[in-house]
């Protein structure tokens, strides 16, 4: 368990934005997992790298980005997979590795590690997670290989087309259920497109995020000079709008470590390039985008949190109520008993 200083819960402005202690405990709790994910890779010799914000935030603030609520990190395919199988027999009990393949209703093309299956209050969840009660996740993102060199080209435009509609598929799917038809369409497309067939009667969306897996890994590492997290290349909507998630495959040829508030955690070797590739030259400098995230990730959490609180409080002054009530009648009853004596 990791050894935090009191004052690291202690709310704070860090560069112009003010991070809760809420927060800090959530942080706290995500740097518990990644050094159990730490603790197995070492064990089974699996490499794996700080991703996007986590990345960024190792690099220019030596832990996490202060309008970041999460942490992010990337394996190659062959770690992935190796971290895949045997993540349930080395997690702690009550832990859960989730992907497209290990759960038929996850429905993200990436896998996760959770610490549990729902918030917990118990006093000793809370000691283990320094007090924090939601169920908080660590995004594993696999690296897998394109061809060409770290540039767009057919080969390339062709998977991303498919994996845009396969993204627009599932959204369709989620958010606009009365759209029967363009569904429809829209699976046939696909399954003509991909030489597949889906199972109606199963959970669509993980089926699309099996497909998306599968488009992922349909090149081999030697014939390729290119990876990237493909994750996030189904989102570019525009033209080659993924050119930016493109990396050359030998800035990830091995890792060197970097402080994380006070852990420390493998990035790229060339992380310069890396980060100057994904958000620019200037990659050093703030940009102050601090509603462009879902922040914070605990929120529905909370609210359902404070919900069970209200309505147990109201159970309980309910119960108090029927107790007193119950009291009342006895009295009366032993009243009523002792005048029927003297009668």
């Amino acid at each position: 368990m990791i050894e935090f200083k009191r004052e690291f819960f202690e709310g704070e402005v860090r560069d112009g934005f003010f991070v809760a202690s809420e927060m800090k405990c959530a942080w706290a709790a995500e740097m518990e997992i990644v050094v159990e994910i730490d603790r197995i890779c070492e064990k089974y010799g699996i490499t794996y790298f700080a991703d996007s914000g986590t990345l960024l935030g190792a690099v220019r603030h030596n832990g996490f980005i202060p309008w970041d609520d999460d942490m992010d990190i990337a394996m190659k395919r062959e770690d992935y997979n190796k971290f895949a199988s045997v993540a349930a027999k080395e997690l702690p009990k009550g832990w859960v590795y989730t992907s497209p393949t290990a759960s038929g209703d996850w429905e993200q093309p990436f896998g996760r590690v959770l610490n549990g299956n729902a918030f917990n209050t118990s006093k000793e969840h809370l000691e283990r997670f320094h007090g924090c009660p939601y169920l908080v996740g660590v995004d594993i993102f696999p690296l897998d290989y394109l061809p060409g060199n770290c540039e767009p080209n057919a080969e390339i435009d062709t998977i991303m087309s498919l994996l845009y509609d396969i993204s627009y598929a599932k959204t369709v799917f989620v958010m606009y259920p009365e759209r029967q038809q363009e569904l429809k369409d829209l699976l046939s497309g696909i399954e003509s497109d991909c030489r597949t067939k889906f199972d109606m009667q199963k959970n669509i969306p993980n089926q699309l995020a099996r497909l998306m897996d599968r488009l992922y890994t349909l090149y081999a590492p030697e014939e390729c000079g290119t990876v990237a997290n493909i994750s996030f290349l189904a989102d570019a909507s525009k033209y080659r709008e993924y050119a930016g998630a493109l990396k050359d495959k030998n800035w990830f040829r091995e890792s060197i470590r970097l402080p994380f508030e006070n852990i420390t955690i493998p990035v790229p070797i060339d992380y310069h390039q890396v980060l100057t590739r994904t958000y620019g030259p200037n990659y050093m400098t703030p940009v102050k985008n601090w509603d462009t995230h879902n922040y914070p990730f605990y929120k529905k959490q909370k609210e359902l949190l404070k919900k069970l609180k209200d309505d147990a409080k109201e159970v309980t002054s309910k119960l108090d109520e029927l107790d007193a009530e119950l009291e009342r009648m006895k009295l009366q009853n032993e009243r009523e008993g002792t005048q029927g004596e003297n009668l």
